[in-house]
């Protein structure tokens, strides 16, 4: 759940989908969902993304160790962050790439995400009732429950204090510009 839009994600948020078609969000949610379970990053560079998330928060906390000043840790994190962008760069949307268009993490807009990918998840979990096997009925499930905390992503982020009361897609230059601000 944690790399879900932070990590992988299309270069377009999900919330731009808004004004158009259930169908046409439930898609866009898809296509961010399908860059992390899906066939269009290969698993191998999902574990090297989780293994370098991994890695940097042990370098920070024994850095924070050694140096307790917090202004330090922060170039120290920004440091590792884009030393493993770039090592990703070619494979998806890097992270700093995806932190300039997220606006998907953000008040109505994390809302907004999570009540599109509960409604795919809850579609996929009705899916399973037509379903003849058991085997069947529960790789269904487990695409749904899949789809579920790939949302919640969205929805903790809800409750996050940095994510709270940021007007993002006001702070965005180009959305501004798109919105005539």
């Amino acid at each position: 759940m944690a790399l879900a839009g932070d990590f992988f994600a299309t270069s377009t948020p999900i919330s731009d989908s808004r004004p158009k078609t259930s169908e046409e969000q439930e898609k866009a949610f898809m296509d961010a969902y399908n860059m992390l379970f899906g066939t269009t990053v290969p698993q191998e560079t999902v574990l090297k993304v989780l293994s370098a998330v991994a890695q940097e928060a042990d370098e920070v906390k024994l850095f924070l160790l050694q140096n307790p000043e917090v202004k330090s840790a922060h170039a120290k994190f920004e440091e590792l962050v884009s030393k493993n962008t770039k090592t990703f760069q070619s494979a998806i949307p890097n992270y700093l790439q995806l932190a300039q268009a997220n606006m998907d993490h953000f008040g109505d807009d994390a809302k907004f995400c999570y009540e599109v990918g509960h409604r795919v998840a809850i579609k996929t979990a009705a899916e399973a009732a037509k379903a003849t096997t058991y085997m069947q009925k529960k790789a269904i499930l487990t695409a749904a429950y899949s789809i579920e905390a790939f949302a919640l992503h969205f929805y903790t982020d809800l409750f996050a204090s940095g994510h709270m009361r940021v007007p993002r897609y006001f702070l965005n230059p180009v959305r501004r510009s798109s919105l005539g601000l």
